[in-house]
């Protein structure tokens, strides 16, 4: 079984949450949820990942890497490898941008998330924008996003 199905399988039973909760609460398509469990879909797709992450309030790699004995460096004090989502690089300037575009799009729509979904929007957001060469805020993936998980 793999990470991801193990992951799901643990947060669901944290959460007191049936599979098909799940799908509904993340506004995913029928047996989206189910197919991942079963292995039937060994790779899904990004959107997919972000929706369950979102619910779950973790971050995708958390549901597809976790940590294991590859992740440990021996040294004298042992610690687990950074990465751009445990370690992101500082950029202010994008990330006082996101702030912005997220403050002016729920202002707009009139929606007013709890906190703790502010800041998991934010911080996927800022993944997802470092991600891209340009580094830049897409409003476009913010509005998507915004629709998608709040």
């Amino acid at each position: 079984m793999s990470h991801l199905q193990n992951y799901i399988r643990k947060k669901l039973e944290e959460k007191n949450m049936s599979i098909n909760a799940l799908e509904r609460v993340a506004g995913l398509k029928a047996n989206a949820v189910h197919n991942i469990l079963k292995g039937a879909s060994r790779n899904p797709k990004k959107e997919t990942l972000l929706a369950i992450a979102s619910t779950f309030e973790c971050s995708v790699k958390d549901l597809t890497e976790g940590v294991d004995e590859t992740d440990v460096i021996s040294s004298s004090n042992t610690q687990t490898k950074t990465s751009l989502e445990t370690n992101p690089p500082w950029d202010p300037g994008l990330y006082s941008k996101i702030i912005e575009t997220l403050t002016t799009l729920l202002s707009d729509k009139a929606i007013l998330p709890p906190t703790k979904k502010i800041h998991s929007l934010i911080w996927e957001i800022y993944l997802y924008s470092l991600s891209h060469e340009d580094r830049k805020v897409d409003p476009r993936f913010v509005e998507w996003f915004v629709n998608k998980y709040s």
